[in-house]
Order: C-alpha cells, then structure tokens, then sequence
C-alpha cells in the first residue's frame, strides 16, 4: 500500500529511528486489528507502544503563524535543512529510474 509522508518522513535516514517507526507502525496495525476483533490489549502492548511513541521523532514542522518574525525564520531554516536531504534523494530516485 502507498503511503503520504510529511517531508521530514520522507528524508530520515537514521536506521535506529526508522526502525522504531516502522515497529510503530506494526504495532499499531497489530493494536487496531485487536480492537476491531474485541480482542484485548495487553498491558505490556501498552507500554511498548508508549516507549516506541516515546521513542519516535516528531514529523511535524513547526507552525509560525501568528508568532513573532523569528519564528517564520525558524520554520524556514527547518524546511531549507530538510530540503538539503530531499535533493540528493530525488537525484537518487531520479537516477533510478532511468536504468
């Protein structure tokens, strides 16, 4: 199944990270199949998932509006240090596709 990502999703690339995310993500799959079963949940799949959440970056970019000049400069360092890591990836992808 394809998948939306936000653009800091997209361009992790620490292997530790991406793999607590991706156990999230199994594990959540795993914890709504249970729900929609009525099977319980146990608590030790409660606490796994709260250490993995714990554990699992936050993706968002952050939302100056409203707030003072330095925040926009702030949100816009944020995006520009993303996009430096999406453009070697699309190079990657655009190479890629051409083999």
């Amino acid at each position: 199944m394809k998948k939306t990502y936000t653009l800091k999703e997209y361009v992790e690339d620490d292997p530790k990270v991406i793999q607590v995310v991706e156990e999230r993500e199994k594990l959540i799959s795993e914890l709504q199949l249970k729900q929609a079963l009525s099977e319980p949940i146990t608590d030790e799949e409660r606490q796994r998932y709260m250490m993995l959440d714990l554990q699992a970056p936050d993706y968002d970019i952050s939302d100056p509006f409203g707030g003072p000049i330095e925040v926009y400069r702030e949100t816009a360092a944020e995006i520009d240090q993303f996009l430096d890591k999406l453009i070697p990836k699309i190079r990657e992808w655009q190479s890629r596709s051409k083999s």
